[in-house]
């Protein structure tokens, strides 16, 4: 999902995940991108947002990138532990990609890895709330570090370019193991604060499902975790470039998983980082206008009071999981909703029936495979019944267009 906003040049032009399961059909939406947005634009993208670590949402981040360069590609910070177990899908999910793997484990490191480290000028982790008072956070990233919040809500932490990786955030949480890249600034934030960027009457507001870590880890343990996966990354040249990739790279991985972190892991399915998109000032909105290969299917009535946009990944979402979502991003924010993405294709794994009645919003959209006979799930689209739903396919987008008051 991509969206632009600002009514002088260049405005400002954000992506939320980038993925597909048709190769093809992913560099035909990259290549036409300068044809989706406005004419002023420069190929540049402010924020890309990566809601989690599964093929089909992060799969077209290189060929993304090699057309287009990036602001601030925005991720759910996750601890080494939890990182490794997604690497590894230990949760008993499909297999991840070679590449899809090596970015959920160090996103800097794949970065550099593919010679794309200069088209992102920084990485924001946003963290979620910690799952114990001693989550091991401030072992990483201790508080006097972390920096003053600015004007745009978030919490700064760059990445000392040091050679001495038992010294930096590197090594701290198995953020860029190799210390390739000096140049490309880290940081990391609360997803408690929104984000509004500078000059524009818009906000992103983040929620990051996971807990912050698995558990509370020493440092000690941690660090060797680490330079065992270093050990194995370069052992087994995951990197690839003129060495080819050994294989059962995942069997040594593994090894290092248990040696560390014993046997057990959580599932990544609820790493989700979510974000709840919307103007801040009054607009009259042209709500959700579905199109079929760019010709209109026709607008549902304009809402002038409703505006937000809500992008849920893959998110498993109960009503426990709803009620956390709307004490997060506030009661008035979340009656403001307008339209929401329903998790994971419309999943009838990832929705629970009885949510819509918890849910404020008037249209819902399903990004799905045109040829799927699951998503979404008839019990999924029974309980939409209370909104209206759009499907975007490989034939047809949704859009929705806002009108400033000024």
């Amino acid at each position: 999902m991509s969206g632009h906003f600002g009514s002088t040049f260049p405005g400002y032009t954000w992506v939320y995940d980038c993925g597909s399961k048709r190769s093809s059909h992913l560099k035909t939406i990259v290549n036409n991108m300068a044809v989706t947005f406005p004419k002023s634009w420069k190929s540049h993208i402010d924020m890309l947002a990566i809601s989690h670590f599964d093929d089909d949402h992060t799969n077209g981040l290189e060929e993304l990138l090699s057309k287009h360069t990036v602001g601030r590609l925005t991720i759910p910070y996750a601890s080494f532990e939890r990182r490794l177990a997604t690497a590894l899908s230990l949760d008993g999910e499909k297999l991840l990609s070679r590449d899809t793997a090596l970015f959920a484990l160090d996103p800097v490191t794949y970065l550099v890895s593919k010679g794309l480290g200069e088209r992102v000028q920084e990485i924001v982790l946003v963290t979620g709330n910690a799952d114990s008072e001693d989550d091991g956070l401030d072992e990483f990233f201790p508080s006097d570090q972390r920096g003053p919040e600015t004007e745009e809500g978030f919490v700064w932490r760059e990445i000392p370019a040091s050679e001495n990786e038992s010294e930096n955030f590197a090594s701290g949480d198995g953020y860029n193991i190799l210390g390739r890249a000096a140049n490309l600034q880290v940081s990391t934030t609360s997803h408690d604060s929104p984000f509004v960027p500078n000059g524009y009457s818009w906000e992103f507001f983040f929620f990051n499902s996971a807990p912050s870590t698995c558990a509370a880890r020493s440092s000690a343990k941690i660090k060797a975790a680490i330079a065992d996966a270093k050990d194995v990354i370069r052992e087994m040249a995951l990197l690839g470039g003129t060495r080819a990739i050994k294989p059962k790279w995942r069997d040594k991985l593994k090894k290092v998983y248990i040696r560390h972190f014993g046997h057990s892991s959580k599932s990544r399915n609820n790493i989700s980082l979510c974000v709840l998109s919307a103007p801040t000032k009054r607009v009259i909105v042209e709500s959700c206008a579905a199109f079929d290969r760019g010709h209109s299917l026709g607008y549902v009535s304009p809402n002038p009071i409703k505006k937000g946009l809500l992008l849920c990944g893959d998110l498993t979402i109960d009503s426990s999981m709803l009620r956390c979502m709307e004490r997060h991003f506030t009661p008035q924010r979340w009656g403001d909703i307008d339209v929401m993405q329903i998790p994971h294709h419309g999943s009838k794994n990832s929705w629970e029936l009885g949510n819509m009645a918890l849910c404020a919003h008037r249209h819902s959209v399903l990004c799905v495979p045109d040829s799927s006979s699951m998503h979404p799930h008839k019990t999924v689209l029974n309980d939409l019944k209370g909104s209206h739903t759009h499907r975007a396919d490989y034939k047809n987008f949704v859009q929705e267009t806002f009108h400033f008051n000024i």
